[in-house]
């Protein structure tokens, strides 16, 4: 499999995102931002449980099947590396995040910050022995997206 670019990958999410965005704006009209926002983020942790559910059956919901599925996702795209790795953590980092770059075409940062917000959930639908830790982020106005995720038996 080749490396998807980081530039391919922001126009997927783009395309991807388009129903999102367009939703989000009316009810943004409809109900004021905050609400928008709100409505946003528990349907964003929904989505986020679901793909973490959907990783832990393909790799397995364990320390092993995590570092795994993060070191196939680095293996294809080019914009996140694993820093460093132990016997129950890696520690990730990206300067360039596709769905920061995506959402922010269409001038929605505070979007992309929910969607961030919602990185806790996938852990725990994963597994609750995983924990993530944001060093900083992009969307906290961050230079980078470093994470550490870390296994707690």
């Amino acid at each position: 499999m080749s490396k998807q670019t980081f530039e391919e990958r922001v126009e997927e999410l783009s395309q991807q995102c388009r129903w999102a965005v367009a939703f989000f704006r009316e009810m943004s009209e409809d109900f004021g931002e905050e609400k928008a926002l709100e409505i946003a983020s528990r349907a964003l942790t929904k989505v986020q449980q679901e793909n973490a559910r959907r990783t832990a059956e393909k790799y397995g919901a364990t320390f092993k099947g995590f570092r795994d599925y993060m070191r196939e996702v680095t293996s294809r795209l080019d914009n996140i590396r694993i820093v460093e790795e132990g016997d129950d953590f890696i520690r990730t980092s990206s300067h360039r995040c596709a769905a920061w770059d995506a959402l922010n075409r269409y001038e929605l940062p505070q979007l992309c910050r929910v969607y961030c917000d919602t990185d806790p959930a996938y852990v725990q639908a994963f597994s609750p022995k995983l924990t993530i830790k944001a060093k900083c982020r992009l969307s906290d106005g961050g230079p980078s997206c470093d994470y550490i995720w870390k296994w707690e038996e």
